[in-house]
């Protein structure tokens, strides 16, 4: 029963160090600061979040090309990526798979959290990256309150980069 309670404690903790994460990041919105922007290790950074993150039960596939040069805010990148999959966790089925897919064109790194939830209504997706904007699905209880995805957009965007969603009912995202 200790064991379960402290479970629980530290479940809380991560989820208040990550809502005070957020509106730090609001503080930051209303006079948006320029990002600190640096040369850094996309891989080396990503491997770092992963080998932290919760998984919540969910199987966690790794797919990212080595030696990922980018210029950057590399605690903005990190914070994008822990809501990206704190998301992709909240919102699929338990033992459902989550992907990390990471790589570099050309011009560009590309991120993408694959989930296999039960996607987003075609409707729901402009809404997606709003402030204070929630898609609740089903009869689960999600927690949060809408402030991730719309810091995403505005941590990407600070950089230069752009962030968008693919998804289909019952196909994930």
């Amino acid at each position: 029963e200790c064991n379960l309670f402290l479970g629980y404690a530290v479940q809380a903790c991560r989820e208040m160090e990550r809502i005070t994460d957020n509106l730090l990041a609001i503080r930051y919105d209303q006079d948006v600061s320029p990002s600190c922007m640096l040369e850094f290790n996309l891989d080396t950074a990503l491997y770092d979040i992963l080998r932290r993150v919760h998984t919540r039960d969910h199987p966690l596939i790794i797919d990212i090309c080595d030696d990922i040069d980018v210029r950057g805010d590399s605690q903005q990148i990190r914070q994008v990526v822990c809501n990206l999959l704190s998301n992709a966790f909240k919102y699929t089925p338990s033992n459902s798979q989550v992907t990390v897919h990471v790589w570099k064109d050309a011009r560009h790194a590309h991120v993408c959290v694959e989930d296999q939830g039960p996607g987003i209504p075609r409707d729901w997706i402009p809404h997606l990256f709003q402030r204070l904007s929630r898609l609740e699905q089903g009869a689960r209880p999600v927690r949060g309150v809408g402030l991730g995805l719309y810091i995403c957009r505005r941590f990407i965007e600070n950089m230069g980069g752009r962030i968008w969603v693919e998804s289909a009912e019952d196909e994930g995202s």
